[in-house]
């Protein structure tokens, strides 16, 4: 008995030792999971919104220099945002399945009324930010936009570049136009600065006197590009809910024609997605 016992210890110490010496080529067990974030995808039909100070990267290809000047302009801009958070806008300030078509610098004889019947046909309003100097050169036309339901809204009397003046030059600007806009419509102080920035000093001025400064969340660069393509890509590829839509309906390249081209589309894909068409005055309850 004692021999067998003997005889099991030594061949316990035998297995122990043969353990020790090979312990490092025993496979380890499972790895802990690692846990990784993995970011819900946007698609059309869940219409996520954006807060006012962004603006969407255009989703084209650019030279160099108007990357780092849109870079640059994007990053002014939400500085004005956050410094005028209720005097500045990008877009809308509820979180619906609104957006804002706007038109600048407007009126004109030629490409404004073009835009008015692509958006009759498709029952749209929009809001348009004219200048004071076309509203007095064509009357009839402001007439029509505000016949046909949509908002006249102020951008500048001679479309200045706000940075190239000083604060109380651009303020005679805005109330020139100002009041001529109000001859026509009874408008909100919604004011866009030509080429869509101002200085601090300008913005404490505006705001003192009660405008409300409307810049934009989706660039169609219809200014930049002169493919209809191009235009509705930048729109459907960045548009989100709330969305303030930039766009012209005057001057440019070839009469706007690219613009003309991509607008029903435009509007037709946006319905598809269940989105609604507002003006501004109808989107902050004025």
């Amino acid at each position: 008995m004692k021999s067998a016992h003997r005889l099991s210890l030594l061949i316990y110490s035998f297995i122990y030792i043969a353990l020790m010496q090979n312990i490092d080529i025993i496979p380890d067990g499972p790895k802990p999971v690692q846990l990784i974030h993995i970011k819900a995808s946007t698609n059309h039909n869940e219409k996520a919104s954006v807060e006012s100070g962004y603006i969407a990267e255009p989703p084209i290809n650019m030279d160099d220099h108007m990357r780092l000047h849109l870079d640059e302009f994007r990053t002014n801009v939400k500085k004005l945002c956050d410094a005028y958070p209720d005097s500045v806008f990008t877009c809308l300030p509820a979180a619906k399945n609104e957006i804002a078509l706007t038109f600048d610098d407007g009126p004109d004889p030629h490409i404004t009324p073009q835009i008015l019947e692509i958006l009759e046909e498709y029952n749209v309003k929009a809001t348009f930010f004219v200048t004071g100097e076309n509203v007095k050169k064509y009357p009839g036309i402001a007439k029509r936009i505000v016949k046909n339901g949509h908002q006249l809204a102020n951008h500048s009397w001679s479309h200045q570049r706000p940075t190239s003046i000083i604060p109380y030059d651009l303020l005679d600007e805005a109330n020139k136009a100002q009041q001529i806009i109000e001859e026509e419509y009874l408008s909100s102080k919604f004011f866009r600065p030509p080429y869509g920035l101002v200085t601090p000093e300008q913005m404490q001025l505006l705001k003192k006197h009660g405008y409300i400064v409307i810049i934009w969340s989706v660039d169609s660069m219809d200014w930049y590009v002169t493919s209809a393509i191009e235009i509705q890509k930048c729109v459907l590829d960045k548009v989100q809910a709330g969305a303030i839509v930039l766009m012209h309906s005057a001057g440019g390249h070839h009469g706007r024609k690219a613009t003309i081209q991509a607008l029903p589309q435009i509007i037709t894909e946006l319905r598809k997605r269940g989105y609604q068409f507002v003006t501004l005055d109808q989107a902050f309850n004025f």
